[in-house]
């Protein structure tokens, strides 16, 4: 049996060699998004198989790398690169604003060029990496994948979406791993597989041996058993959790498109207080609502302000409340105010909102990037919402209770050191607000939800999820989810949730892993400059 698979893969590879086969590109690049929710058993036991696709989709893309020429290797390797990216993030063609969807569009097809470019960047210092170092590709390839998912999380520009190693999250056991390495060891060992199959490979279509490739990829499947018993074990040791806040989020399922005009807010402040009542009647320590939970400026509209303050001195129970803030004046002398999205907290009788505003803005969406450097900028119009940027990483103490929570806009949520530093500040709830509704029924809410959840692995505390549309859910400190809303739904969810703290090695050390990956790469890059410098004195003397 195995020696008819390896004649098959042998006369495949030879088969693929013979030509310009360039249409397999596009098609390995689809195939790539495949293995991200929610594409697994959670949605439907069919795809219980999907997650470990991981394992194989980066195969294609190290065999695109070797091509005879540079000029093939890159186009093939861009092929790749576009359809992934595009299979990954097409969910941006569904935001509908008035009058943009060209711009929308553009910027679409704009995003998917530049984010598939990523791809033959990889694939090339992948290709110079295996000339140079030969028997270090399964340490430095992954390395490499590191590094590049890393330079995602940097610069105004940033969009740290999808990770490799977001994939297994649904694969509990083994997705503990998180608590030691944060998502990027799990994204290292998946291209490590990744590389020993890509060199087996190369090795058949040579008939060469390929003892080493196979020592290694033992190697790596005991480690996978290994760490996935110790995931199993560790699940079992926190299964239940004495010290607990009882939560309710508020899923209004709200278009932001009918919070418009006094009777449409009327309408969506009736709705929203229905919910909050109901929520209330479960005897919550906290009350909490999506992102623009309430759209307007809560704090600047009288009305609705005392509004939400009668709901607290009914209830007694505090809220944490999505909504829009303005400041007069602003750093920036092309504007009046500054504007922000806001989350702010209502847990004492003083009337006084404490304040959070995001500070990771969507480029392009919420803010032009490098606005701050350049002020003319903010005369470009783009169709964003021109926020100003928080500036203080706010942890809540909730009514002076053990309730530490911090708060988390939107996609704040998928920046692992950020969330980090907040827990290390004495959080113990992560609460991600968000609005997802702006990208229809597609892949999207799945992966928002999925990285939002790594969070809650790799810090050892829970996770509180609230989205208009979806998904809500509750997480424990390692990553069960506890409970959760379906999307496009009106629904409040009350549930005990824990609040202690179990240690994790990632929350300790951070970013271990990109660490020791960037003293690989560029320490392999040094030793291969030096060795050159050598023989170009060698060749001079």
């Amino acid at each position: 049996m195995f020696k008819q698979i390896r004649l098959f893969i042998h006369k495949w590879m030879i088969w693929y060699s013979a030509g310009n086969r360039w249409w397999i590109a596009p098609i390995a690049g689809i195939l790539f998004s495949l293995c991200q929710p929610p594409f697994n058993h959670e949605t439907h036991p069919t795809l219980v198989g999907f997650p470990f696709l991981s394992f194989l989709v980066v195969v294609p893309l190290l065999l695109f790398s070797i091509e005879p020429t540079t000029k093939r290797a890159f186009q093939n390797t861009y092929l790749f690169g576009i359809t992934a990216s595009l299979s990954t993030f097409y969910w941006i063609a569904n935001v509908m604003v008035d009058g943009l969807w060209p711009v929308i569009m553009a910027g679409l097809g704009l995003m998917t060029l530049i984010f598939g470019l990523i791809f033959p960047l990889y694939g090339l210092l992948c290709r110079y990496v295996r000339r140079r170092f030969p028997s270090g590709t399964w340490l430095l390839f992954p390395a490499l994948w590191v590094v590049v998912e890393y330079g995602k999380t940097l610069t105004e520009i940033s969009f740290p979406w999808a990770f490799l190693g977001y994939a297994m999250v649904p694969i509990l056991p083994f997705a503990q791993a998180g608590a030691l390495t944060g998502v990027y060891g799990i994204s290292f060992f998946i291209v490590a597989v990744n590389t020993i199959l890509f060199e087996m490979l190369v090795s058949l279509k040579k008939e060469q041996p390929a003892k080493k490739e196979r020592t290694l990829l033992i190697t790596l499947a005991a480690l996978f058993v290994m760490i996935t018993l110790w995931g199993q074990i560790r699940l079992s040791r926190h299964g239940n959790f004495e010290k607990k806040s009882t939560l309710s989020l508020i899923q209004n399922n709200i278009d932001q498109a009918h919070w418009n005009g006094n009777r449409s807010l009327d309408t969506a402040m009736t709705i929203t207080e229905k919910m909050v009542y109901k929520a209330g009647a479960e005897n919550p320590d906290l009350i909490i609502f999506p992102e623009s939970g309430i759209y307007c400026y809560l704090e600047r509209q009288w009305r609705r302000k005392l509004q939400v303050i009668h709901w607290y001195d009914s209830l007694k129970t505090p809220l944490l409340i999505g909504t829009l803030h303005f400041e007069r004046g602003n750093e920036n002398p092309h504007y009046k105010y500054s504007v922000y999205n806001a989350v702010l907290l209502l847990d004492s009788s003083n009337q006084q909102f404490k304040r959070y505003f995001k500070i990771n803005l969507v480029p392009f969406s919420e803010t032009l990037p490098f606005e701050g450097i350049f002020p003319l900028l903010s005369r470009v119009n783009l169709g964003e919402s021109d926020f100003s940027r928080g500036k203080e990483e706010t942890v809540f103490n909730v009514n002076n209770t053990d309730l530490k929570c911090a708060p988390f806009i939107c996609y704040e949520i998928i920046y692992p050191n950020y969330v980090r530093r907040r827990v290390t500040a004495g959080a113990n709830l992560l609460v991600n607000v968000t609005n997802d509704g702006w990208f229809g029924k597609s892949t999207a809410p799945f992966h928002h939800a999925t990285m939002a959840r790594m969070r809650a692995i790799e810090n050892g505390v829970s996770l509180a999820r609230c989205a208009n549309s979806g998904i809500s859910m509750f997480v424990d400190p390692v990553g069960r989810v506890i409970e959760k809303s379906k999307l496009y739904t009106r629904a409040v969810l009350t549930q005990p949730v824990p609040i202690e703290k179990i240690p994790t090695l990632y929350r300790l050390w951070g970013d271990w892993v990109v660490y020791l990956s960037l003293v690989l790469v560029f320490g392999s890059l040094l030793f291969s400059l030096v060795a050159k410098l050598k023989i170009i004195n060698r060749d001079k003397s």
